[in-house]
C-alpha cells in the first residue's frame, strides 16, 4: 500500500512564505486537509503533484524521491484540481486518448470506454471540451486523472461545480479506492462531505501540519474541530 512521507517542505513566493516546514507521513485511506483559505493547501497539493518545485524540502512515494524520481512518482499520482488540464479545443474523446498515449495505457480504448461510463459522460465523449459546463469538465478532468490508475490521488476541492448525482460519483470512489488500500489526499471546505469520507484529517495551519487525527468523524467533531484551529481568518490571503 502506498505510503507518502514530507520532510520540512518549504515554498516561498516573493515577499512570503507560504508553506513552513510541512512533515508528515500518510497511509493509505482518505485523508481530508481542512484549513481557511491562504493556509496552503493548494500550494501543498501542486508540491506533491510535481507542479511546483518546493523552495525546500522534499517528499517521498513509495520509496521514490521528488528529489530525483519526477518522471516515476508522476506515474504514480493522479491529480485534479482548479484547471481541467484538458485542451479545450479538442474532444473529450481525442483528451483522452492523448493522455492515455503519455501515460502508455494499455487498453486505452477500453480504459476510455469504461471511464466514460463511471462518469456518465457517454454522450459528451465527441463534445468538444470548451463547450462543456463547469460540471462536465470536472467529471472530465477525473476521468483523465484516473486514465493510469494510480494509486494515490491528490483531490483539489474535488466536488466543485458538481451536480448530486456527480458528488455521488465521486463519493463511491473515494469509497471504493479506501476499500482499495489506495492513499488519498483531498481539500474542501465542505464538512458534510468531509465527515463522509475521511478516514484521517489533516489540519494545516499557515503553511503547518498541526494535527493529524484518525477517524471515523461526525459532521459536528469536524465542526468542533474547524473553530478550534480557525477561530480567525479574517487575516488570510487565498493560496
Amino acid at each position: 500500500m502506498p505510503v507518502l512521507s514530507m520532510h520540512k517542505i518549504v515554498k516561498e513566493f516573493p515577499q512570503r512564505r507560504i508553506l513552513r516546514g510541512v512533515e508528515g507521513v500518510l497511509p493509505a485511506g482518505v485523508h481530508v486537509m481542512l484549513g481557511p483559505n491562504g493556509a496552503g493547501k493548494s500550494t501543498l497539493l501542486g508540491v506533491l503533484s510535481t507542479q511546483s518545485v518546493p523552495s525546500d524540502g522534499h517528499f517521498e512515494l513509495d520509496g521514490l524521491d521528488s528529489r530525483r524520481d519526477l518522471e516515476a512518482l508522476r506515474a504514480k499520482i493522479g491529480t485534479v484540481g482548479h484547471r481541467s488540464f484538458l485542451y479545450p479545443s479538442m474532444t473529450l474523446r481525442e483528451n483522452l486518448s492523448f493522455y492515455a498515449e503519455l501515460h502508455r495505457v494499455e487498453r486505452a480504448s477500453e480504459v476510455i470506454v469504461a471511464l466514460a461510463q463511471r462518469f456518465a459522460m457517454e454522450p459528451a465523449m465527441d463534445g468538444v471540451v470548451r463547450s462543456f459546463s463547469r460540471g462536465m469538465q470536472q467529471r472530465a478532468a477525473f476521468m483523465r486523472a484516473l486514465l493510469h490508475d494510480p494509486p494515490c490521488l491528490l483531490l483539489d476541492e474535488p466536488f466543485t461545480g458538481l451536480d448530486p448525482r456527480g458528488v455521488e460519483i465521486v463519493m463511491r470512489l473515494l469509497a471504493q479506492w479506501r476499500e482499495e488500500g489506495r492513499l488519498v489526499l483531498l481539500t474542501t471546505h465542505d464538512l458534510h462531505l468531509a465527515a463522509r469520507c475521511a478516514t484521517h484529517l489533516l489540519l494545516l495551519v499557515r503553511g503547518r501540519l498541526q494535527a493529524a487525527i484518525s477517524g471515523p468523524f461526525s459532521l459536528a467533531m469536524l465542526e468542533d474541530l474547524y473553530h478550534q484551529h480557525f477561530p480567525l481568518i479574517g487575516d488570510e490571503a487565498p493560496a
